[in-house]
């Protein structure tokens, strides 16, 4: 002992010993699989957005089709059931390929014509101011009037 005293043994500096922290909470495996678990969370929503507002593709020219058509609904509504038309015409469209003008009652509105062609079947909807009225078609030899 190094010319020390037993005195100073007794009186000796206590070790320091480090501190822990104090531990609670979640560990981080639970942090990451809690942030993965949103992450895939939020990819599906904005995949399922996404794919929700997608035009159907493909035959839509169907009876079944057809007969979700009615009066009074919006563009979108009639491209949800129908997809995208394969013709459109506005009302000069119209006038030009009838060779009329269009009555003073119906001046001030909007009008267009949605076709959709297959072979030799076709649904056609008229909008006026951005609602469908008279849908109507040609399907399987089957003439159709619709609501």
């Amino acid at each position: 002992m190094r010319g020390r005293t037993e005195d100073e043994d007794e009186f000796e500096r206590p070790v320091r010993r480090r501190r822990r922290r104090p531990r609670g909470g979640l560990p981080a495996w639970a942090w990451w699989a809690i942030g993965g678990g949103a992450a895939l969370l939020a990819l599906i929503v904005v995949l399922l957005t996404v794919f929700s507002f997608r035009e159907p593709t493909g035959n839509t020219v169907t009876k079944a089709n057809f007969a979700r058509l009615k009066s009074g609904m919006t563009e979108r509504q009639v491209r949800s059931i129908m997809g995208a038309p394969t013709e459109v015409l506005d009302s000069a469209d119209v006038n030009r390929a009838l060779g009329t003008k269009v009555p003073p009652e119906l001046a001030g509105l909007r009008m267009k014509q949605f076709m959709w062609k297959q072979g030799d079947d076709y649904v056609g909807i008229a909008f006026a101011n951005g609602k469908a009225s008279f849908p109507y078609g040609f399907i399987d030899g089957e003439h159709l009037v619709g609501e």
